[in-house]
Formats: C-alpha cells, sequence, structure tokens
C-alpha cells in the first residue's frame, strides 16, 4: 500500500472516531497549550511549511501556507488525542496542564 492510500485510511479512522466521540470535549485550553510547542520550518516540498509537536509522537503536518499548516495540525491534535484515549494511552502534560487519561467529565 502507499504510504498517500495509508494517509487517507488513517484520515478515514480518524474521522469516524470523531463521530463516535462528538458529544466528547477535548480540552480547550490544552489544545491551545499543545499549538504554542508547534515547531515550524521550511522543508523542500510543494507544501513546504512544516509542523510538529515534539511531545505528542506522530503529530505532524504540512501545507502550502502557515495558516493551511497551523489548521491542519490542530486537526491531526485532535484526532491524536481521541485515538490515543480510545487506545488507553495516557496524554502528556504541558507547563500547568496536568496529563490525562479521560474526556469524560472535561469542558
Amino acid at each position: 500500500m502507499t504510504e498517500r492510500g495509508y494517509f487517507y485510511i488513517f484520515n478515514d479512522r480518524i474521522d469516524r472516531l470523531k463521530t463516535q466521540f462528538a458529544r466528547t470535549f477535548i480540552p480547550v485550553d490544552y489544545l491551545k497549550a499543545a499549538m504554542r510547542r508547534v515547531k515550524y520550518e521550511m522543508i523542500d516540498d510543494p507544501h513546504p511549511f512544516y509542523g510538529e509537536i515534539p511531545e505528542l509522537p506522530g503529530v505532524w503536518a504540512n501545507a502550502a501556507t502557515l495558516e493551511a499548516c497551523r489548521d491542519e495540525l490542530e486537526e491531526v491534535v485532535e484526532g491524536w488525542i481521541i485515538l490515543s484515549l480510545q487506545r488507553g494511552y495516557t496524554i502528556p502534560a504541558f507547563n500547568n496542564h496536568r496529563s490525562f487519561n479521560s474526556l469524560k467529565g472535561k469542558q
């Protein structure tokens, strides 16, 4: 299977999980704290803006513009949190934002 094909299958899985957890709230302050940790760089690619959050393994995005990269990265973080919690992983802490392993009761 091509890398691109895998990406689409993974994206479809995340979309289904987001629908399944539609009533679940991702803590906004946590999402903002994660987005403040983004490391950006320019890469040699048709979509040269690349961003990643080193503390969240596998969370990265690239796009044609910085704003598009940021938007995509935010979606990736949300999907990463949902998938990680579904698998029983603990979400790492950022500064004053403590780690958590459930979204129940979070708003």
